[in-house]
């Protein structure tokens, strides 16, 4: 099955009226239960988009139905310098190399956040019309390698809940976990070098 991307920015611009586009578009999204993917999804990400805070891309299967999207933000990822020095040798240089000490002492990476990413569990979705986790990682991986071809951004990171089934998929897409440290949300962050 082939699967289109479309923006969010792009069905804003086509029309002004954001409760249509709340309706009709992101109310056919349903998370499993009451998730953070679909609570950004249908009350959050539109205020994001006008606040140019992040982007977000929604994935259509051949028949036009929402399968997925992902939201992504120019973000820098932020470790305090308490939570550096914690950090492996090994992955302090690397990190040190693609971003800068700030004079508080804490680092920056140059980096992108993939803020949300989420599958479309509608029941009116046949099994072989959704989407794969993989599938739709895949395609917000490729979308940030045609960016950093015009940005030149070395990283794409996320938080996710200390989860093994969560911690596997992303780790089997090639996302490193940085070891001894938590988000300020209380989550774990994952790492992954954008490459061609």
């Amino acid at each position: 099955m082939k699967f289109r991307k479309i923006s969010l920015q792009s069905l804003l611009k086509q029309t002004k009226d954001t409760e249509k586009i709340k309706e009709n578009v992101l109310n056919t999204f349903n998370g499993r239960g009451k998730s953070e993917v679909s609570d950004f999804l249908h009350n959050k990400s539109i205020n994001y988009e006008q606040r140019s805070l992040s982007s977000t891309y929604l994935i259509y299967n051949d028949r036009s139905q929402l399968v997925g999207y992902f939201t992504i933000s120019n973000k820098g990822l932020i470790i305090s310098k308490e939570n550096y020095e914690k950090l492996l040798k090994t992955q302090q240089k690397k990190l040190s190399f693609n971003g800068r000490k700030l004079e508080n002492g804490d680092y920056i990476v140059n980096s992108f956040l993939l803020g949300q990413l989420g599958k479309n569990f509608n029941k009116n979705i046949s099994e072989e019309d959704k989407i794969k986790g993989v599938e739709l990682l895949t395609i917000a991986y490729n979308h940030l390698i045609e960016i950093k071809n015009l940005i030149n951004v070395k990283y794409l990171w996320i938080e996710c809940e200390d989860n093994k089934k969560l911690l596997d998929f992303y780790s089997n897409f090639g996302f490193k976990l940085i070891e001894n440290y938590v988000s300020n949300n209380g989550l774990k962050v994952m790492i992954l070098k954008l490459e061609n």
